[in-house]
């Protein structure tokens, strides 16, 4: 009897432990946000390392992997895992073009280099939502990246913040300029982005003036709202000033970390 007895107990007590740890598990092994990146896209003729002081702002205590994407316009990606930690935390992804100017050739191609290299880094770390940062000729590339594949069938990814910085919409027109041949391509084809994207523009000024960030004048920045304003889920534009303000240090700007954190809840 006690032989039995004891089979008993321990049949009881397995069927206890599937019962309760199973679906632990299973909550575990499909949650997506843990997977979702942060992936930064840099400014013309910037490199992979333009973004790093920027992850010591956000990122003080090293708590996400970093992985650097560089692009190749022949659909190449170099892949750099730079740092991988296990706790949950988003992953956070930097881009890097082979070349990257204020060209619309340059940054059509970029856009699908940029399309290539999110596509071969989810097939070794797989994602559904992302939130994507733009700084100056990276916000361009992005822009046109969305338009050119977000509403395509099959498109994968969903992103849900897009946030430019310094970007020049119009490219280096100056203020109260004519819409550029670019602008009105961006505007054109403006109904292909994302309904449901929610994107910050961000405008710099300089020292003495904010008629622009000493690179990218106001009014080419500020001409996101011709493109985004009424196109997509919300649309604001922020202005910042003093000297992380500046086109070259807005990468690194803690005005910018901090409308990033408040943005995507970090």
């Amino acid at each position: 009897m006690n032989k039995k007895l004891t089979a008993i107990v321990v049949a009881a007590t397995a069927l206890l432990l599937l019962f309760f740890v199973k679906p632990g598990n299973v909550q575990a092994t499909t949650t997506d946000s843990s997977n979702d990146p942060i992936i930064f896209v840099p400014g013309a003729f910037d490199n992979d390392e333009g973004w790093d002081n920027m992850m010591t702002l956000i990122d003080p205590n090293a708590q996400h992997s970093v992985t650097k994407l560089n692009a190749m316009p022949n659909g190449q990606v170099l892949r750099k895992d730079i740092r991988t930690v296990n706790n949950g935390q988003r992953p956070i992804v930097i881009l890097s073009f082979q070349v990257n100017a204020y060209k619309e050739n340059v940054i059509s191609k970029d856009a699908n280099a940029l399309r290539d290299a999110l596509s071969i880094y989810n097939q070794k770390t797989p994602f559904t939502n992302a939130d994507i940062i733009g700084h100056s000729n990276g916000g361009s590339i992005t822009t046109t990246y969305l338009e050119q594949n977000a509403t395509k069938p099959g498109f994968k990814f969903h992103f849900n913040h897009f946030i430019s910085a310094g970007t020049p919409y119009n490219f280096q027109a100056g203020n109260g300029a004519a819409n550029t041949p670019f602008l009105n391509i961006l505007i054109a084809n403006s109904s292909q982005l994302p309904k449901d994207l929610q994107v910050t523009n961000i405008i710099g000024s300089n020292a003495t003036s904010d008629a622009s960030d000493g690179v990218v004048s106001r009014d080419s920045a500020m001409s996101g709202s011709k493109i985004f304003d009424g196109k997509v889920a919300t649309f604001k534009q922020i202005h910042i000033s003093g000297d992380d303000a500046l086109h070259a240090n807005q990468a690194s700007s803690p005005q910018v970390a901090s409308i990033i954190e408040s943005t995507l809840g970090l």
